[in-house]
């Protein structure tokens, strides 16, 4: 109906007040035009939606992950969960390197309180300079009671791991308190793995959500195709071996890496690390080689999320490593930008895989 019509209808609906038709037909018009703009309206939540899932494959991403301001909102991640509230405090346990220092950075601009648990002699001195005092905690690695206290001390309804701890530390040269002494001493596997799946039970038992350590750095993720631009120089062959390689390690849980060329493994990521395996690799003819990243493919992202950084990459530098492919959504890259512009700068190439 145009707005004649309903003019016209108005007029003799106020003309013969007793006149149920017409006064029906001022209604029906009415909402003819209601309906049609909540069809504009529900049109354009479809493209909302439309882009939101051109530029995240993530089935993940929930709408509900928002904040009001001024009549729109704000998806602070899509690796929170669906009832998380953004009143509670995230206790961030930190490690070393820069990856804590970007969750810090980004929790603060999510405008999420934020505390801080740091590790004697790994976590970065700067990092925890950051922090009031009162907002700061620094223990030693292997006091899990300490640890455990200082989250009901915050009041935190949600802990976040970021940043690794000395591998060797996890072994030897750890101070145990008896908490941890009690859990070491119940597995039967003693490894990265089960000891950091044990103090996540531990931290979930005090009523603490653990979070998928990707929360707040979904722009620091890798993203499919080639992120240095320009055609990935690897040929696609090459490339599905070192992806089967790389994933059939994780699977048997050696390492979530290895180095191959033109077909050839010439390393695999065991306890030593990703820089170290790529010094090996360095060994051998480098051209035309490819350094793969993957994960497990039942990875537990509370506290294993695999990074690639400045130091992998000047490593891969160092060996004659032109080419890097990292799995898409999986793997972080530590301060994204300067990654990718500085593999630019010394022509190495960085593809993101699905």
């Amino acid at each position: 109906m145009d707005s004649q019509s309903v003019a016209a209808n108005a007029s003799g609906w106020f003309r013969n007040s007793s006149s149920t038709a017409t006064c029906g037909s001022l209604v029906i018009g009415h909402w003819s035009l209601v309906i049609g703009h909540w069809s504009l309206v529900i049109g354009h939540w479809s493209l909302v939606i439309g882009h939101f899932s051109r530029l995240r494959r993530l089935t993940r991403l929930v709408i509900g992950h928002w904040t009001l301001d001024i009549g729109h909102f704000l998806v602070l991640s899509a690796f929170l969960p669906v009832d998380f509230n953004p009143q509670r405090p995230v206790a961030l346990i930190a490690g070393q390197g820069v990856y804590p220092v970007l969750v810090a950075d980004a929790i603060r601009r999510a405008g999420v309180p934020i505390r801080l648990i740091a590790f004697d002699e790994e976590t970065r001195p700067d990092l925890i300079d950051s922090f009031p005092e009162d907002h700061r905690r620094v223990i030693q690695v292997g006091q899990l009671g300490k640890m455990l206290s200082t989250l009901k001390h915050y009041d935190a309804g949600y802990a976040l791991m970021a940043g690794q701890i000395t591998p060797r530390r996890l072994f030897k040269g750890l101070h145990p308190d008896l908490k941890a002494a009690q859990i070491l001493f119940s597995l039967k596997r003693r490894n990265a793995e089960t000891i950091f799946g044990a103090i996540a039970a531990e931290i979930e038992k005090i009523g603490v959500h653990l979070l998928d350590a990707r929360s707040f750095l979904d722009d620091q993720l890798a993203s499919t195709g080639c992120m240095t631009g320009k055609k990935f120089a690897i040929d696609s062959d090459y490339i599905a071996h070192g992806v089967q390689i790389a994933r059939e390690c994780a699977r048997l849980d050696i390492g979530q890496g290895c180095v191959v060329r033109k077909g050839t493994v010439l390393a695999v990521e065991a306890f030593e690390g990703t820089d170290a395996m790529i010094r090996r690799a360095g060994e051998f003819k480098t051209d035309e080689a490819l350094f793969v990243k993957t994960v497990k493919a039942r990875q537990d992202y509370r506290f294993d999320v695999p990074c690639f950084g400045l130091k992998t990459l000047e490593t891969m530098r160092e060996a004659g490593l032109k080419a890097a492919a990292v799995e898409t959504d999986r793997v972080i890259l530590l301060d994204k930008p300067a990654v990718i512009a500085q593999a630019k700068s010394w022509g190495i190439q960085l593809l993101g895989f699905e």
